[in-house]
């Protein structure tokens, strides 16, 4: 089974996480970089068409694939990791770096008290309205965070 994903949504985490080589690209620039990839990883069979050419999916072992990579060497935590092991490991929290969430509810369950992330650099949730709540009670202690 695939999910599928904006090209444009896409864009903007790669521009904000500084991702794509090169810092004196435009935007155009950057936007071309950023199709010409999708077009090579479409072409190595490691992503897929969509019916619209603004959207793009991957099969579940390819996400799979990146999600146990971006942990393990980049530190990244995402709803998919075992909640029960990571996620209230407090050595792996101090050492997270991005959190990537589609529902922030699982925060507020499991750390009521706050999420001591000192490395935390990205944190992104779907739903805005968590996320300014979020801010207000949660943030304690992260050094620079984009959200």
């Amino acid at each position: 089974m695939t999910r599928d994903a904006s090209i444009s949504k896409l864009f903007k985490f790669v521009m904000g996480l500084n991702i794509l080589e090169g810092n004196k690209l435009t935007m155009e620039g950057a936007r071309h970089r950023l199709h010409s990839l999708l077009y090579k990883l479409k072409e190595s069979c490691l992503l897929l068409d969509c019916s619209s050419r603004e959207r793009f999916s991957m099969h579940d072992v390819v996400r799979d694939i990146a999600i146990t990579i971006s942990y393990k060497y980049y530190h990244v935590l995402t709803e998919r990791n075992d909640v029960e092991d990571e996620w209230k490991n407090v050595d792996i929290l101090k050492k997270c770096t991005k959190i990537s969430l589609a529902n922030g509810d699982m925060i507020s369950k499991h750390w009521a008290e706050g999420l001591e992330c000192p490395e935390l650099e990205f944190f992104y949730e779907v739903r805005s309205a968590f996320l300014s709540n979020f801010l207000r009670n949660f943030s304690q202690g992260w050094k620079s965070s984009k959200f």
